[in-house]
């Protein structure tokens, strides 16, 4: 039982995209290797004089025949979608102008502005995150420290400690907590949970038998990761995790029934035997997920599945 949960909480650790602070510093050390292919920017495109590309309409185009392509037809014609990309548009274009900005912005911060304290905090924190020589010389060492927690982790009451944790920090969780307005009484707030912890993503890629070479490379990854963690046995720790996974994918509702409300929605007033899993130490997590934030008390709180409005692959929770 205690290799099992240590397994669980390391692939969920490992497979997972840790939050540590620093996306906008990512954002900028990838235009740092746009700039050097001549393709960064910080100025930004201007249509017309009210800013509507009128040139990127195909007025040929009948607007009751087909709207998009009447508003949007000649651009879409002239517009190559990057080699890097999968798509391309409007939205694409002003994120790269803002992390080029943003780029631009903290490249010109100093370490030894005295003037400035706190430009010189973001210099010296830009400076590490860009010193790729140092992150070679420490290998995998800063992890050590990460995931001695899941290492240690022995019950289930360990597993839900880091789960809570890993909200807004290292690691990840089977379920994602958010807190919005009731789907069915708008005049509360109410805490849903979606079902996560499934590497794929998806529950067919699990369940349908087409994708087995799919689940199988995935396999060969995870062994990989784990191994490059340190775990021992990491072929073996990665069958183990796949069949998790793919138990786990079982119990999730179908694409098909998230779209409805009813199916994919049901609320109790705390997280005891009327939430999503019973047997999830939710006294545990929640006390955990408090321990990292500080958030103003709900005096109506209730614990609620994610409705489907959210989407299929955020629907439903498991029964683990």
């Amino acid at each position: 039982m205690t290799n099992k949960l240590v397994l669980l909480a390391s692939i969920t650790v490992i497979a997972a995209v840790p939050s540590v602070g620093l996306a906008h510093l990512a954002a900028a050390h990838r235009h740092a290797a746009m700039h050097k292919a001549g393709s960064d920017s910080t100025v930004a495109t201007h249509y017309g004089s009210w800013g509507v590309d009128l040139a990127g309409m195909d007025r040929s185009i009948r607007p009751g025949d087909d709207w998009f392509d009447f508003v949007n037809g000649k651009w879409v014609k002239s517009t190559t979608i990057p080699a890097d990309r999968s798509s391309w548009g409007a939205f694409a274009q002003l994120r790269d102008l803002s992390e080029a900005r943003l780029r631009s912005l903290l490249s010109s911060y100093r370490a030894d502005d005295a003037a400035h304290p706190e430009r010189a905090k973001v210099a010296t924190l830009y400076a590490g995150f860009m010193d790729e020589a140092a992150a070679e010389r420490a290998d995998a060492a800063p992890l050590v420290q990460r995931l001695a927690p899941v290492r240690a982790a022995a019950s289930k009451e360990d597993m839900a400690k880091l789960m809570g944790q890993s909200l807004g920090g290292f690691g990840a969780s089977f379920f994602g907590p958010g807190v919005s307005d009731d789907a069915k009484q708008p005049d509360i707030y109410s805490l849903y949970l979606r079902q996560s912890g499934l590497g794929l993503g998806d529950r067919d890629l699990y369940l349908d038998a087409k994708f087995k070479p799919q689940v199988a490379r995935y396999q060969q990854y995870v062994a990989q990761m784990l191994g490059l963690a340190g775990w021992p046995n990491p072929e073996a720790a990665a069958a183990k995790v796949v069949a998790m996974e793919t138990r786990a994918s079982s119990m999730r509702i179908s694409n098909s029934a998230a779209t409805s409300s009813t199916a994919s929605r049901s609320s109790a007033s705390d997280g005891s035997a009327a939430s999503p899993s019973p047997r999830m130490r939710w006294a545990r997590r929640s006390a955990a997920t408090m321990s990292r934030s500080i958030s103003r008390p709900n005096p109506r709180p209730r614990w609620t599945r994610w409705s489907a409005i959210c989407g299929p692959r955020s629907a439903g929770a498991s029964a683990i």
